[in-house]
C-alpha cells in the first residue's frame, strides 16, 4: 500500500508539474507574441509621423509654421485623444537632445540617458523596450531624431543658440509608448486556463496510462 501510494504521489506530482511547464512555455510565447505585435504597431506609428513631417516641410510656405512645432501640434493632439483609454491607449512625443532642448524636455531619466546616448553614438539605432511604470507595464519604442536636410539644422540653431546644429546630428528622438497591462492580463487569464485544462487532461492521460499498465500487469501474472 505505501508503495501504490508513493507511486500516485509520484503521477500526481508530475501531472502537475507538467502543467506548470506546459503554462510558462505557453504565457511565455503568448506573451512575446503581443509584444512583438504591438512594437511593430508603435515603429509603424513612428514611420507614419515621419513621413507626414517629412512631406510637410517639403511643400511648406514662408510664414507656415515650422516642421518640428508642427509635429509637436499632432502629436499633442493624437496623445490627448489617446489617454482617453489608457488601458489600450498609444502616446507619442518628440523629445529633444536632453541640455539643448527647443520645446519638449524628455522627463524620463532612462528616455533622456538613451537620447543622448544616440548622440554620442556614430550610427544610433531604434530602440525597444518594456517597462513598468505607475504599476502598469508599458512598451516603448525610441526612435532617434536625425537632421537630414540644411532646412533642419538651420531652423534649429535660429531657435537655439545652446549649439550649433548640422546635418547628422541627433537631435531628439520620437518616444512611442503603449500600454501593455491590458493584453498582458488578458494572456494571464488565458494561461490559468490553459493551466487547468492542461491539468486535466495530463490527469486524465495518467490514469488512463496507469490503467493499461495494471492492465498489462494481470496479463502477466496470469500468464
Amino acid at each position: 500500500m505505501e508503495f501504490l501510494g508513493l507511486n500516485r504521489f509520484k503521477s500526481v506530482t508530475l501531472v502537475f508539474l507538467g502543467s506548470i511547464a506546459a503554462s510558462v512555455i505557453f504565457a511565455f510565447l503568448t506573451f512575446s507574441e503581443y509584444a512583438r505585435e504591438m512594437a511593430e504597431k508603435r515603429q509603424q506609428l513612428g514611420k507614419m509621423t515621419t513621413a507626414f513631417v517629412a512631406t510637410y516641410a517639403s511643400v511648406r510656405t514662408d510664414g507656415s509654421i515650422v516642421p518640428a512645432s508642427y509635429r509637436k501640434l499632432a502629436l499633442d493632439r493624437f496623445s490627448t485623444g489617446q489617454t482617453a483609454d489608457p488601458q489600450n491607449g498609444v502616446t507619442m512625443r518628440m523629445s529633444g537632445l536632453p541640455g539643448h532642448e527647443i520645446a519638449t524636455v524628455e522627463e524620463d531619466p532612462s528616455v533622456a540617458d538613451t537620447i543622448t546616448g544616440f548622440a554620442n553614438s556614430a550610427d544610433p539605432t531604434r530602440r525597444t523596450e518594456i517597462v513598468i511604470r505607475n504599476g502598469r507595464l508599458v512598451g516603448r519604442t525610441i526612435e532617434p531624431s536625425t537632421a537630414t536636410e540644411r532646412s533642419c539644422a538651420a531652423c534649429h540653431n535660429t531657435m537655439s543658440d545652446s549649439r550649433s546644429w548640422a546635418v547628422g546630428d541627433v537631435m531628439g528622438a520620437l518616444v512611442v509608448e503603449s500600454d501593455l497591462s491590458g493584453g498582458a492580463m488578458r494572456i494571464a487569464q488565458n494561461t490559468t486556463l490553459f493551466f487547468v485544462l492542461s491539468l486535466a487532461a495530463l490527469g486524465i492521460f495518467a490514469r488512463h496510462e496507469k490503467a493499461r499498465m495494471n492492465a498489462a500487469v494481470l496479463i502477466l501474472e496470469k500468464r
